[in-house]
């Protein structure tokens, strides 16, 4: 079918003289997404001996469906249909102008919950566990979709159904390590060059998760803009119906209607031609049917006056050395930027304080162990937890700057900063420092390292390090460390790439914890270039520090020109 299809009809595939696989029907539309097939085999602990499969069908214009079925020895069988789809089509025949979207389904019956035995499940949100009854029945059906009907009007659908908390756990791993409690809504945006309008609707899908519904919540956004004698405004105001709906019985769901709104005006100015100072001024009136007055969800209305004052001052100061160079370190002159800031923000205590509040919107937690929130509204958006503030934020930044490709190039760029408390935040003075530095000396050396160190307990909360060198173009070293104190992490992720020559390729990482000095995890990778095919050997090597080890084995065929079409080998 030239200039249209390829069909393949008993066909097999060859690595060197050996048959690997065989095909009894194979279908590619030359003018549509490639199609291919992908079966893995293997054997884990918890499933037993498996087969995976994965198969592309015949597509149209608009529709893209993969076919999959599973066997799991200890699980039993499973499947589902996977559907990718495109709205409308663009100017050169392709499908996608309207949106896009995909839906996917899966249901198995699991052997290992037949008899709906009680399973004992981790609590979310403190120490212990709690029971649910899992039924054999389990599945799975999410719909993600994007639809722009008009220019200024954008929609967004998602909708991730599951038949009980561990699903995720026990068939998709990726997405677990993604998102581990996975949100459902609806929301459309309404675009305007001087205000958006934002309508959100999120319902509790999963009773098993934690989900703070907005059934609806209507919101108008106004940027900041000019309003005249050098004045700046911007708002935010929404009407909300609240739902706080808990995993299970033990805590009391309760419900609120919230009316919203916020207020401020800025006025950006440069002093003495080098410092740039912006003031700023807001109100904010929050309004709410329910609160708790003694601690307890109530039917009691409240009316919450909320001020804000603030200052930012910030300027830049840099040097520059043009006749410095360096072939080695591929340096082209030098520039040196310091840019120092300070933030100030005062919230007056409000009328009702944050304990009388029904909690919501908490924002991001501030404690001497969590990054810091936004001290500026409305870039704070824990509304419910608003309360006393009277807090400096100063930041030092300083970036080295070269030219290469004639280009600025940051090639060292550091960050420290942190909060003091004048007021307010448990009555501590010092938030945790933070500090952050990239340094890229050359194109083949990479180093980055983020931190937080703790004043009261004299600790370093959390460090982060990473380092890259690539010098010669076949071959790679990296090696990363993790440390966050109290949550006995801090392990050591090396790694290394060799490409030996044009057909052959060589990878390892490894991740050691240098708490007690065990190899949690190693992968050894050997690539072969087939002209046509890469085929990929991987050994792996598991060691969790609950459940018992594990060796995986497993190859990989990809086709060059379409490498959504793999085959997996897992012995």
């Amino acid at each position: 079918y030239p200039d249209e299809k390829i069909v393949f009809r008993n066909a097999v595939l060859y690595a060197g003289d050996v048959p690997m696989f065989y095909f009894p029907y194979f279908y590619w539309n030359l003018d549509e997404i490639s199609i291919g097939a992908d079966v893995s085999v293997g054997q884990r602990s918890d499933w037993g001996p498996f087969i995976l499969a994965r198969y592309r069908l015949r597509e149209d214009k608009h529709l893209w469906p993969i076919l999959k079925l599973d066997w799991r020895k200890r699980r039993g069988v499973g499947g589902g249909v996977d559907l990718d789809y495109g709205l409308g089509y663009y100017e050169n025949g392709k499908p996608g102008r309207l949106g896009s979207g995909k839906v996917e389904t899966y249901y198995a019956y699991d052997e290992l919950y037949r008899g709906d035995p009680i399973t004992p499940i981790p609590r979310p949100d403190r120490p212990g566990s709690y029971n649910v009854t899992i039924s054999p029945d389990r599945y799975r059906l999410k719909l993600v979709q994007r639809f722009d009907p008009f220019e200024d009007i954008e929609t967004k659908l998602k909708v991730d159904k599951l038949s009980d908390p561990k699903l995720l756990e026990d068939f998709f791993e990726r997405d677990l390590q993604k998102d581990q409690y996975p949100d459902s809504f609806f929301e459309t945006q309404k675009y305007n060059e001087n205000w958006t309008l934002n309508l959100v609707v999120r319902p509790q899908v999963n009773r098993f998760f934690t989900t703070t519904e907005h059934l609806p919540d209507l919101s108008l956004n106004v940027p900041r803009q000019p309003i005249g004698a050098g004045f700046f405004y911007d708002s935010e105001s929404s009407a909300v119906l609240l739902g706080k709906r808990f995993y299970d019985d033990s805590q009391q769901d309760f419900n609120s209607v919230r009316v919203d709104t916020f207020h401020q005006i800025t006025y950006p100015a440069k002093w003495f031609d080098w410092l740039n100072v912006v003031p700023k001024a807001g109100t904010r009136g929050t309004f709410y049917t329910h609160s708790r007055p003694q601690g307890a969800p109530a039917d009691t209305s409240l009316v919450r006056a909320v001020y804000n004052l603030g200052v930012e001052f910030s300027t830049k100061v840099h040097r520059t050395w043009p006749g410095v160079q360096n072939k080695t370190l591929q340096i082209d002159g030098l520039r040196h930027l310091f840019e120092p800031s300070i933030n100030y923000a005062w919230v007056p205590k409000p009328n009702h304080e944050p304990r009388e509040i029904l909690p919501f919107d908490t924002g991001v937690p501030s404690s001497i162990e969590d990054k810091l929130r936004p001290i500026d509204f409305p870039q704070d958006v824990g509304i419910d937890t608003i309360g006393l503030r009277n807090v400096f934020r100063p930041t030092l930044r300083n970036r080295w700057q070269t030219k290469r490709g004639g280009e600025p190039y940051n090639f060292l760029d550091t960050i420290i900063y942190q909060d003091l408390n004048v007021e307010g935040n448990n009555h501590r003075v010092f938030s945790n420092l933070f500090w952050g530095a990239d340094f890229m000396p050359t194109s083949w050396l990479q180093l980055s390292y983020d931190s937080q160190y703790n004043y009261y307990q004299n600790i370093i909360r959390e460090s982060n390090v990473r380092v890259l060198y690539q010098y010669f173009k076949d071959w790679e070293i990296g090696i990363s460390h993790r440390f966050l104190h109290g949550e006995e992490t801090n392990e050591i992720w090396p790694s290394f790439k060799w490409r030996l020559n044009e057909d052959w390729a060589f990878r390892t990482n490894q991740r050691i914890s240098t708490v007690d000095g065990t190899l949690r995890e190693s992968i050894y990778s050997i690539d072969r270039d087939l002209s046509s095919w890469i085929v990929t050997a991987s050994f792996r090597y598991l060691n969790p520090t609950v459940d018992a080890k594990e060796y995986q084995f497993w190859i990989i065929w990809t086709l060059k020109e379409f490498p959504e079409a793999t085959i997996q080998y897992y012995p």
